[in-house]
This record gives structure tokens, C-alpha cells and sequence, in this order.
């Protein structure tokens, strides 16, 4: 009998892969004198994957790969006001408020009359 209910909640209660996708736009704005956006991407998705093991997952570690992509992209040449740049970017990120999904609450509140539930 089941009488748990575990949601991951990112992308299923609540948006999430819409603010990395407008900071990652965002970034291949800044760049947009290095490299085209397709290479911003694909550089970006590298370099998190690589940093996982170091920062493992999260919008900080995110935030630390778009800067460190930001530097290799340029080859070092970035100016510090386009890092700032990215920073800000990251900030709007962490304080953004999260967006729920349509009919979240009224969903959680049915299932809740019959089984415990847990946000992950």
C-alpha cells in the first residue's frame, strides 16, 4: 500500500529550467564578442559537468560555471564589469521567486488527504 508521495519538485511543482535557460542567453550576450552562443552552450554544459564532483549541483554551482566559462571563452580577457555582469545574473537568479505550476495546490492538497507527502 502506498502511503508516501516524493515530488522533485523542480520542474514539477514549480519552473526552474527557465531561469537557467534566460541566464545561460544572458551569459552568450556577454560573450557575444568571444565566441557565438551555440559555443557559450556547449562550453557552459562542459564546464558543469566537469565541476560536479568540485560543486555538485545547484544554482551557486551554476552560477560559478558561467564565470569560469566566462574566462576561458574570452581566454582571459574578460573585463571585471562583464564578470559583475555575470554575477548579477546569478543573483537575479537566487532571487527570483519560483513560479508554480497550474493546479499544484489545488494537487497537493487532494493527494494530502490520503497519503503523506515530501518535496524533494
Amino acid at each position: 500500500m502506498i502511503r508516501w508521495i516524493a515530488f522533485d519538485a523542480d520542474d514539477t511543482l514549480w519552473e526552474n529550467e527557465i531561469y537557467y535557460q534566460r541566464a545561460q542567453d544572458a551569459l552568450s550576450l556577454v560573450l557575444r564578442a568571444y565566441c557565438p552562443p551555440e559555443q557559450v552552450a556547449a562550453a557552459l554544459l562542459q564546464t558543469e559537468t566537469q565541476n560536479i564532483p568540485a560543486l555538485g549541483y545547484g544554482i551557486k554551482s551554476f552560477g560559478l560555471s558561467m564565470i569560469e566559462t566566462a574566462i576561458k571563452l574570452s581566454g582571459g580577457k574578460i573585463p571585471a564589469n562583464e564578470i559583475l555582469a555575470v554575477l548579477e545574473l546569478l543573483k537575479q537568479m537566487v532571487a527570483s521567486a519560483p513560479e508554480v505550476l497550474p493546479a499544484v495546490e489545488e494537487t497537493l492538497s487532494a493527494l494530502s488527504r490520503e497519503y503523506r507527502l515530501m518535496v524533494i
